[in-house]
């Protein structure tokens, strides 16, 4: 029996789940998330950091969230403060550690090299995490707005 972390210990009988449900992050480790349904809405989604980033995009994108807020409580949510980030600063970090340079992908799923038109206000978004801690984040923020648990449902593939 294999006893390493990334190993997915949870049998899957259900396809779909909740964030919230306190069995979500061993759901998600080992297995690969297919769509992300939010408010009526049927996003695809191709790997746990692309849940994370479209999550984020959609409460950006929705007036009806503060996300102003997820800015400026970071440390809290997400227990660092760097995990998005505005381009003028995450450029300071990869001036001083280019390793960096990959961990961070704009809201369209980019990595800094791949935008055309970088300013110092574009946010980038750690994504060097795993399928737990991405879990984590969104459950975190989820409670954060008081989300339902049915608001948010990722589905396996």
């Amino acid at each position: 029996m294999r006893e390493s972390s990334n190993w997915n210990t949870q049998i899957v009988e259900k396809s779909t789940f909740s964030p919230l449900e306190s069995d979500a992050g061993e759901m998600a480790e080992g297995n690969k998330p297919q769509e992300l349904q939010m408010d009526d809405k049927v996003i695809k989604v191709k790997s746990w950091q692309d849940v994370l980033i479209k999550f984020l995009k959609h409460l950006k994108n929705n007036p009806e969230f503060d996300f102003e807020s997820i800015l400026e409580n970071q440390l809290d949510l997400f227990s660092r403060e760097e995990t998005i980030l505005k381009w003028g600063v995450l450029k300071d970090i990869i001036d001083s550690n280019f390793n960096h340079s990959n961990r961070y992908k704009s809201f369209d799923g980019k990595v800094w090299d791949k935008e055309k038109d970088l300013d110092d206000e574009m946010l980038f978004i750690h994504i060097n995490i795993s399928a737990s801690r991405c879990i984590l984040r969104i459950s975190r923020i989820m409670e954060k707005f008081n989300m339902s648990k049915d608001s948010v449902v990722i589905q396996l593939r």
